[in-house]
């Protein structure tokens, strides 16, 4: 090889190094600025100060938690509370996710990350507000990235940031609820009874010498049940029982609604109104079924009615129609 292609080459490599070199540098300045920092830096040490969680899909879906006398409340759900043990994990979250390194500050560039700011056209991000009493920080949740990181930009400032978690919270209010209502499994009931808006009745009651399983009380002549446990669907309808929706209770009637009084062994009577129709719109009320001095129960119905009483529930399609059940839907067929 002559000195005139060895000094090419080695300009060639020489100039090769210079742009790595470069690259790496940029790099670590880039990353320099904000690496290992905190995403919103002081929020942890803030979370018992927290008022407020808003979370707005750019779609349109919108959460708004607020804490109110000392209550997390779902303005979305009517004030219904929300899951305080779910929220302070998202806020945790967003305390404790790091910077890994600083993106564009380009905004023709924000959709590549999805930080586009909110109510952009085609933007597909989240906006997340913190509420701290007249304080708020606010940030724009973009697309995901490698490695269980996230792209984000944060209130009032131009860049965009990579970040160390993934954020995954929702713009879906049902997500933040507690869904259940009751979890009163069959063992715990003696006795149903169902009367519909037309005016026939089914009772099912469980006897001792009947075992787990509910009988048919005023079997009509002649009839008889499908088979011996053609009734125990309906006993264990109010165990781990959830709801798909809830509303403030309407103070008109459910219209055509089915009466159901469930007596529990110990004492406690629980009435629901049931709507036809799906979803099955469901109101509960509470009382002993032997008004006396059980002050156990009654602790149970204040308890209950607390909790229960100023709403009403979509139950979920199969729990609704088992609670709507005729007695014919239990006994075979007339030959």
């Amino acid at each position: 090889m002559n000195i005139k292609k060895l000094s090419a080459l080695l300009g060639l490599a020489l100039g090769i190094l210079a742009l790595a070199w470069w690259q790496a540098a940029q790099r670590g300045a880039s990353e320099g600025l904000h690496s290992g920092e905190l995403m919103l830096p002081g929020l942890r040490e803030q979370i018992n100060d927290v008022t407020g969680l808003i979370i707005q899909q750019s779609e349109g879906e919108k959460v708004s938690i607020r804490l109110n006398n000392g209550q997390w409340q779902l303005e979305e759900k009517q004030g219904y509370p929300a899951d305080g043990g779910k929220i302070r994990s998202a806020l945790l979250i967003l305390a404790d996710a790091k910077i890994l390194e600083e993106k564009t500050s380009r905004p023709e560039m924000y959709s590549r990350l999805g930080v586009q700011d909110p109510g952009t056209p085609d933007a597909q991000n989240l906006s997340v507000t913190v509420e701290l009493g007249e304080a708020r920080r606010d940030l724009i949740i973009g697309k995901s990235a490698m490695g269980n990181s996230h792209y984000v930009r944060r209130g009032g400032e131009a860049v965009s940031l990579l970040v160390n978690q993934s954020l995954a919270v929702e713009a879906n209010a049902m997500k933040w609820l507690q869904t259940g209502i009751l979890d009163i499994g069959a063992k715990q009931i003696s006795r149903i009874n169902i009367q519909h808006a037309g005016g026939d009745t089914l009772t099912i009651i469980r006897l001792e010498d009947s075992g787990d399983n509910f009988i048919i009380q005023d079997m009509p002549d002649g009839r008889e049940p499908i088979s011996e446990f053609a009734a125990n669907g309906i006993a264990s309808s109010l165990a781990r029982l959830n709801f798909e929706d809830v509303r403030r209770r309407q103070d008109s009637e459910l219209a055509g609604s089915t009466s159901i009084a469930v007596t529990t062994r110990d004492g406690l009577l629980i009435s629901l109104s049931l709507q036809p129709g799906s979803p099955g719109w469901a109101r509960f009320s509470f009382s002993q079924a032997m008004p006396g001095q059980n002050e156990e129960i009654e602790q149970q119905v204040r308890d209950y009615s607390a909790r229960l009483q100023d709403w009403e529930f979509a139950l979920p399609g199969r729990r609704a129609d088992q609670l709507r059940q005729h007695l014919d839907d239990l006994l075979k067929p007339l030959n």
